[in-house]
């Protein structure tokens, strides 16, 4: 199958759903997005960059308190570090729910786990709201394959928000932004057609890198109706207006069979009625 051949119209349908609606995403996120940024500089000891001296010439010191404090903090979750524990349901599954238990211990040992989560509590703890992606990585293993866990930046992370749990929305995006190099190298036959990217900067003040060219690659992860009254989760890679990646063609049915968003959103303090929170 090809990605012209779905329902719901072809390759040019995909892509300009999935810039509509990334779009309009964007743009109700933006304020949340900078106060992200803004909340990272915080923490590195850069708060001058966005509150204005009193008087010209005004000392502006720096003092490493919230960096300190973050940390510490930091130790003390990771000092109970969480282990997995599968209960069985009945009685006669304690035998197979003591398997699954040393099967998910060892995939987090082996995946490094332990650094993932430390990621993951630093990002909430500045940010108010960490992101993980679960999910298999093809990658691993000589192509083998095996479940991977990973951190995502949640400035870079766009989610309905519209909607309390991302499970619910209408789609969500995952974002990394690439010289065209990268395209020419990974996707030699789509790169000539990819046009310049007004998404690249997204984020006011980001560092660019001097005299290349970039473009952002969005993920586009979405539902479709299922067969027995779910709903089927697929993914779409673009870029420069160009699809590059269409999950359908590989996995009509869906690429997971619980069919969710493969992404844990937690926030420290949940905001009613948003999956976002403070820290």
């Amino acid at each position: 199958r090809r990605g012209g051949d779905f329902g719901g119209g072809g390759k040019n349908a995909l892509v300009e759903r999935a810039y509509a609606l990334f779009g309009r995403f964007s743009q109700l996120t933006r304020a949340l997005r900078e106060r992200f940024a803004k909340n990272e500089r915080v923490w590195e000891g850069r708060q001058w960059e966005h509150l204005q001296a009193t008087e010209p010439g005004a000392p502006r010191p720096s003092s490493p308190v919230l960096f300190s404090t973050c940390e510490s903090l930091l130790a003390d979750v990771m000092d109970y570090y969480p282990e997995p524990v599968i209960l069985g349901q009945e009685p006669g599954d304690d035998r197979l729910a003591a398997e699954l238990n040393e099967v998910v211990r060892y995939i987090l040992k082996r995946r490094n786990y332990r650094k993932t989560y430390r990621e993951k509590v630093r990002s909430a703890l500045i940010k108010g709201t960490s992101v993980q992606e679960v999910f298999w990585d093809r990658t691993l293993y000589g192509g083998l394959g095996d479940v991977n866990v990973r951190e995502w930046d949640v400035k870079h992370f766009f989610f309905d928000p519209r909607c309390e749990d991302i499970q619910q929305g209408r789609a969500c995006f995952k974002t990394l932004r690439l010289p065209r190099a990268w395209f020419k190298l990974n996707y030699p036959r789509q790169e000539p057609q990819m046009r310049p990217d007004a998404y690249a900067r997204l984020m006011p003040g980001e560092d660019e890198t001097a005299g290349e060219e970039e473009i952002l690659l969005i993920e586009y992860w979405y539902r479709t109706p299922g067969a027995f009254g779910g709903g089927n989760v697929h993914m779409a890679k673009v870029a420069g207006g160009v699809l590059l990646e269409d999950s359908r063609e590989a996995c009509p049915d869906g690429l997971y069979a619980h069919g969710l968003y493969p992404f844990v959103v937690e926030p420290v303090y949940r905001l009613s009625g948003r999956p976002f929170g403070m820290g």
